[in-house]
Protein backbone atom coordinates (compact mmCIF):
# COMPACT_ATOMS: atom_id res chain seq x y z
CA UNK A 1 0.00 0.00 0.00
CA UNK A 2 1.32 3.43 -0.92
CA UNK A 3 0.01 6.88 0.08
CA UNK A 4 0.72 10.11 -1.84
CA UNK A 5 0.80 13.30 0.25
CA UNK A 6 0.29 16.89 -0.87
CA UNK A 7 -1.27 15.98 -4.23
CA UNK A 8 -4.74 15.30 -5.50
CA UNK A 9 -3.25 12.76 -7.91
CA UNK A 10 -2.99 9.58 -5.88
CA UNK A 11 -1.99 7.31 -8.77
CA UNK A 12 1.07 5.07 -8.32
CA UNK A 13 3.39 3.29 -10.73
CA UNK A 14 4.59 -0.01 -9.29
CA UNK A 15 7.88 -1.70 -10.11
CA UNK A 16 9.58 -4.97 -9.16
CA UNK A 17 13.41 -4.78 -9.34
CA UNK A 18 13.10 -1.76 -11.62
CA UNK A 19 10.57 -3.31 -14.03
CA UNK A 20 7.15 -1.71 -14.16
CA UNK A 21 4.58 -4.37 -13.32
CA UNK A 22 7.34 -6.89 -12.63
CA UNK A 23 8.10 -10.06 -14.59
CA UNK A 24 7.83 -13.84 -14.37
CA UNK A 25 11.31 -14.23 -12.87
CA UNK A 26 11.00 -11.82 -9.95
CA UNK A 27 7.23 -11.67 -9.51
CA UNK A 28 4.54 -9.33 -10.75
CA UNK A 29 2.64 -6.45 -9.17
CA UNK A 30 -0.76 -5.04 -10.08
CA UNK A 31 -1.76 -1.39 -10.43
CA UNK A 32 -3.26 -1.63 -6.95
CA UNK A 33 0.00 -2.89 -5.41
CA UNK A 34 -0.78 -6.61 -5.16
CA UNK A 35 2.48 -8.54 -5.49
CA UNK A 36 2.43 -12.13 -6.80
CA UNK A 37 5.56 -14.20 -6.23
CA UNK A 38 7.14 -16.11 -9.13
CA UNK A 39 6.70 -19.86 -9.57
CA UNK A 40 10.27 -20.46 -8.36
CA UNK A 41 12.55 -18.65 -5.94
CA UNK A 42 14.55 -15.94 -7.77
CA UNK A 43 18.27 -15.37 -7.27
CA UNK A 44 18.76 -13.41 -5.14
CA UNK A 45 15.60 -14.33 -3.21
CA UNK A 46 14.97 -10.76 -2.05
CA UNK A 47 13.25 -8.44 -4.54
CA UNK A 48 12.62 -4.69 -4.32
CA UNK A 49 9.15 -3.22 -4.70
CA UNK A 50 9.09 0.45 -5.70
CA UNK A 51 6.12 2.83 -5.64
CA UNK A 52 6.52 5.95 -7.82
CA UNK A 53 4.16 8.92 -7.67
CA UNK A 54 2.61 9.72 -11.04
CA UNK A 55 2.16 13.31 -9.93
CA UNK A 56 5.93 13.65 -9.45
CA UNK A 57 8.05 10.70 -10.61
CA UNK A 58 10.99 11.94 -8.57
CA UNK A 59 9.07 10.93 -5.47
CA UNK A 60 9.10 7.25 -4.57
CA UNK A 61 9.57 4.72 -1.83
CA UNK A 62 10.69 1.09 -1.71
CA UNK A 63 10.09 -2.11 0.22
CA UNK A 64 11.71 -5.52 0.02
CA UNK A 65 10.12 -8.95 -0.23
CA UNK A 66 11.94 -12.23 0.36
CA UNK A 67 10.57 -15.12 -1.66
CA UNK A 68 10.80 -18.60 -0.12
CA UNK A 69 9.89 -21.96 -1.55
CA UNK A 70 6.36 -23.11 -0.82
CA UNK A 71 5.99 -26.41 1.05
CA UNK A 72 5.82 -29.32 -1.35
CA UNK A 73 2.32 -30.77 -1.49
CA UNK A 74 2.13 -34.55 -1.46
CA UNK A 75 -0.83 -36.90 -1.62
CA UNK A 76 -0.86 -40.53 -0.53
CA UNK A 77 -3.75 -42.98 -0.63
CA UNK A 78 -4.42 -46.16 1.31
CA UNK A 79 -4.82 -48.94 0.51
CA UNK A 80 -2.38 -49.21 -2.37
CA UNK A 81 -4.02 -52.41 -3.59
CA UNK A 82 -7.53 -53.73 -3.10
CA UNK A 83 -9.45 -56.80 -4.26
CA UNK A 84 -13.24 -56.80 -4.29
CA UNK A 85 -16.17 -58.40 -6.07
CA UNK A 86 -18.63 -56.63 -8.32
CA UNK A 87 -21.06 -56.42 -5.41
CA UNK A 88 -18.66 -54.83 -2.93
CA UNK A 89 -17.44 -51.28 -2.32
CA UNK A 90 -13.94 -50.13 -1.34
CA UNK A 91 -13.06 -47.03 0.68
CA UNK A 92 -9.82 -45.21 -0.15
CA UNK A 93 -8.35 -42.79 2.40
CA UNK A 94 -6.19 -39.82 1.28
CA UNK A 95 -3.48 -38.02 3.25
CA UNK A 96 -2.34 -34.57 2.09
CA UNK A 97 0.82 -32.92 3.45
CA UNK A 98 2.40 -29.56 2.70
CA UNK A 99 -0.86 -27.60 2.65
CA UNK A 100 -3.61 -26.60 5.04
CA UNK A 101 -6.02 -27.49 2.23
CA UNK A 102 -6.32 -31.26 2.54
CA UNK A 103 -9.17 -31.67 0.06
CA UNK A 104 -8.78 -34.00 -2.92
CA UNK A 105 -10.70 -34.99 -5.99
CA UNK A 106 -10.81 -38.58 -7.21
CA UNK A 107 -10.19 -40.21 -10.57
CA UNK A 108 -10.70 -43.76 -11.80
CA UNK A 109 -8.68 -44.70 -14.89
CA UNK A 110 -8.10 -40.91 -15.40
CA UNK A 111 -11.88 -40.25 -15.37
CA UNK A 112 -12.81 -37.65 -12.71
CA UNK A 113 -15.28 -39.33 -10.37
CA UNK A 114 -15.28 -42.45 -12.56
CA UNK A 115 -18.27 -43.73 -14.52
CA UNK A 116 -20.34 -46.88 -14.93
CA UNK A 117 -17.66 -48.49 -17.12
CA UNK A 118 -14.69 -48.13 -14.75
CA UNK A 119 -16.60 -47.71 -11.52
CA UNK A 120 -17.66 -44.62 -9.60
CA UNK A 121 -15.96 -42.97 -6.63
CA UNK A 122 -17.52 -40.47 -4.26
CA UNK A 123 -16.02 -37.26 -2.89
CA UNK A 124 -15.10 -39.14 0.30
CA UNK A 125 -13.29 -41.95 -1.56
CA UNK A 126 -15.88 -44.74 -1.62
CA UNK A 127 -15.40 -46.73 -4.82
CA UNK A 128 -18.27 -48.71 -6.33
CA UNK A 129 -17.11 -51.11 -9.06
CA UNK A 130 -18.78 -51.68 -12.42
CA UNK A 131 -20.80 -54.81 -13.08
CA UNK A 132 -17.96 -56.39 -15.06
CA UNK A 133 -14.62 -57.71 -13.81
CA UNK A 134 -11.27 -56.03 -14.36
CA UNK A 135 -8.46 -53.99 -12.81
CA UNK A 136 -8.82 -50.24 -12.34
CA UNK A 137 -6.55 -47.43 -11.17
CA UNK A 138 -7.58 -44.91 -8.53
CA UNK A 139 -5.75 -41.65 -7.80
CA UNK A 140 -6.44 -38.65 -5.57
CA UNK A 141 -5.64 -35.16 -6.85
CA UNK A 142 -4.83 -32.27 -4.51
CA UNK A 143 -7.13 -29.27 -4.79
CA UNK A 144 -4.40 -27.08 -3.28
CA UNK A 145 -2.10 -27.96 -6.18
CA UNK A 146 -3.98 -29.69 -8.96
CA UNK A 147 -0.75 -30.82 -10.61
CA UNK A 148 -0.09 -33.13 -7.65
CA UNK A 149 -1.66 -36.59 -7.54
CA UNK A 150 -1.16 -39.66 -5.42
CA UNK A 151 0.53 -42.77 -6.66
CA UNK A 152 -1.88 -45.14 -8.34
CA UNK A 153 -3.89 -47.48 -6.15
CA UNK A 154 -5.10 -50.56 -8.00
CA UNK A 155 -8.43 -52.20 -7.35
CA UNK A 156 -9.01 -55.67 -8.78
CA UNK A 157 -12.68 -56.40 -9.36
CA UNK A 158 -13.78 -60.00 -9.83
CA UNK A 159 -17.16 -61.46 -10.70
CA UNK A 160 -16.21 -64.78 -9.09
CA UNK A 161 -19.24 -66.12 -7.23
CA UNK A 162 -17.03 -68.04 -4.82
CA UNK A 163 -14.81 -71.09 -4.42
CA UNK A 164 -16.95 -74.00 -3.33
CA UNK A 165 -15.11 -77.12 -4.48
CA UNK A 166 -11.69 -78.75 -4.57
CA UNK A 167 -9.25 -77.09 -7.00
CA UNK A 168 -11.76 -74.35 -7.83
CA UNK A 169 -13.97 -76.22 -10.32
CA UNK A 170 -15.36 -79.62 -11.24
CA UNK A 171 -12.50 -80.16 -13.69
CA UNK A 172 -10.11 -80.11 -10.71
CA UNK A 173 -7.53 -78.22 -12.76
CA UNK A 174 -6.91 -75.56 -10.10
CA UNK A 175 -7.40 -72.71 -12.57
CA UNK A 176 -9.13 -69.56 -11.33
CA UNK A 177 -9.92 -67.67 -14.51
CA UNK A 178 -11.45 -64.83 -12.52
CA UNK A 179 -8.35 -63.94 -10.50
CA UNK A 180 -7.39 -60.30 -11.05
CA UNK A 181 -5.58 -59.29 -7.87
CA UNK A 182 -2.79 -61.88 -7.76
CA UNK A 183 -0.37 -61.45 -10.65
CA UNK A 184 3.32 -62.02 -11.21
CA UNK A 185 3.92 -58.37 -10.30
CA UNK A 186 1.90 -58.36 -7.07
CA UNK A 187 2.94 -61.77 -5.74
CA UNK A 188 6.42 -60.75 -4.61
CA UNK A 189 8.29 -60.82 -1.32
CA UNK A 190 7.79 -57.07 -0.88
CA UNK A 191 4.02 -57.24 -1.23
CA UNK A 192 2.95 -60.82 -0.53
CA UNK A 193 3.74 -63.06 2.40
CA UNK A 194 2.60 -64.53 5.68
CA UNK A 195 0.26 -62.25 7.61
CA UNK A 196 -0.22 -64.29 10.77
CA UNK A 197 -0.27 -67.78 12.24
CA UNK A 198 -2.69 -69.56 14.58
CA UNK A 199 -2.58 -72.75 16.64
CA UNK A 200 -4.80 -75.64 15.48
CA UNK A 201 -5.74 -78.99 17.01
CA UNK A 202 -4.73 -81.29 14.17
CA UNK A 203 -3.19 -81.64 10.73
CA UNK A 204 -4.65 -79.18 8.24
CA UNK A 205 -5.16 -80.18 4.60
CA UNK A 206 -6.46 -76.86 3.41
CA UNK A 207 -8.55 -76.00 0.40
CA UNK A 208 -9.19 -72.26 0.08
CA UNK A 209 -12.90 -71.64 0.02
CA UNK A 210 -14.96 -68.51 0.28
CA UNK A 211 -17.85 -66.45 -0.94
CA UNK A 212 -18.51 -62.70 -0.95
CA UNK A 213 -22.11 -63.44 0.05
CA UNK A 214 -21.25 -65.73 2.99
CA UNK A 215 -23.20 -64.47 5.99
CA UNK A 216 -21.99 -66.60 8.89
CA UNK A 217 -18.36 -65.56 8.49
CA UNK A 218 -16.89 -62.31 7.13
CA UNK A 219 -16.17 -61.94 3.44
CA UNK A 220 -12.99 -63.45 2.00
CA UNK A 221 -12.55 -66.42 4.29
CA UNK A 222 -10.39 -69.46 3.75
CA UNK A 223 -11.85 -72.66 5.15
CA UNK A 224 -10.26 -76.03 5.79
CA UNK A 225 -10.89 -79.23 7.71
CA UNK A 226 -8.72 -80.31 10.60
CA UNK A 227 -10.31 -83.13 12.60
CA UNK A 228 -11.98 -82.73 14.95
CA UNK A 229 -12.56 -79.11 13.89
CA UNK A 230 -13.43 -76.98 10.87
CA UNK A 231 -11.28 -73.88 10.56
CA UNK A 232 -11.94 -70.57 8.83
CA UNK A 233 -9.31 -67.88 8.42
CA UNK A 234 -10.96 -64.44 8.52
CA UNK A 235 -8.89 -62.54 5.97
CA UNK A 236 -11.06 -59.43 5.71
CA UNK A 237 -11.08 -58.49 9.38
CA UNK A 238 -8.95 -55.54 10.58
CA UNK A 239 -6.82 -58.00 12.56
CA UNK A 240 -6.24 -61.37 10.83
CA UNK A 241 -7.89 -64.07 12.89
CA UNK A 242 -8.94 -67.68 12.94
CA UNK A 243 -12.37 -69.07 13.76
CA UNK A 244 -12.30 -72.68 14.89
CA UNK A 245 -15.64 -74.49 14.79
CA UNK A 246 -15.67 -77.51 17.08
CA UNK A 247 -18.24 -80.27 16.93
CA UNK A 248 -20.00 -82.45 14.45
CA UNK A 249 -23.44 -80.83 14.25
CA UNK A 250 -24.15 -77.19 13.28
CA UNK A 251 -26.25 -76.65 16.39
CA UNK A 252 -23.30 -77.56 18.59
CA UNK A 253 -20.64 -75.49 16.83
CA UNK A 254 -18.68 -73.24 19.15
CA UNK A 255 -16.66 -70.39 17.61
CA UNK A 256 -13.25 -69.67 19.06
CA UNK A 257 -11.21 -66.69 17.88
CA UNK A 258 -7.42 -66.84 18.02
CA UNK A 259 -5.27 -63.84 17.15
CA UNK A 260 -1.51 -63.68 17.00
Amino acid sequence: MATVANSSNQNITWQVNGTTGGDATHGTISTTGLYTAPASVPSPATVTIKAISQADNTKSDTATVTVTAAPSVTVTVMPKRAAITTGQAQTFVPTVTGSSNTNVTWEVDTVPGGNTTVGNITAVGVYTPPTSAGVHNVVARSTANTSVTSATSTVAVTDLAGVFTYHNNNSRDGVNTKEYALTTSTVATATFGKLFSCPVDGAVYAQPSGSPTLRFLPQNTTCSSSPPSTIAFMLSTPTPALVQLSGTQPARFRARRHVR
